[in-house]
């Protein structure tokens, strides 16, 4: 690609504004810890005691290369499907579950 043709993308659409991006960023952020407490850490995931050998697993199952890549990639989705689905957190989840189905397809 092009930089003329990422330059026009880049001005089709519009920057995220600093309290989106702080969003986007917390919600990563957050997304890796809980993956790291999921990989290396088999009690006091929320460090509430000082972190002690017993509380790290003895043989870890997974590994942590492509977890913050896939963390970024579903905070930014989040971000695209709570706008395309207006979501509202009130939604229980069942209310856009058969929309899913056809994600290609606008409903009004």
């Amino acid at each position: 690609m092009t930089t003329e043709a990422i330059d026009r993308l880049a001005a089709a659409r519009p920057a995220l504004s600093d309290q989106a991006l702080q969003k986007i960023d917390a919600y990563w952020r957050a997304a890796n810890y809980l993956s790291v407490g999921q990989i290396y850490l088999r009690d006091n995931p929320l460090l509430r005691e000082p972190l002690k050998l017993q509380h790290v697993k003895p043989r870890l199952l997974g590994h942590w290369g492509t977890c913050p890549g896939q963390n970024l990639v579903y905070a930014h989705l989040n971000r695209i499907i709570r706008k395309r689905f207006k979501w509202n957190s009130a939604f229980p989840v069942e209310s856009i579950t058969p929309s899913l189905h056809n994600f290609g397809e606008r409903r009004n």
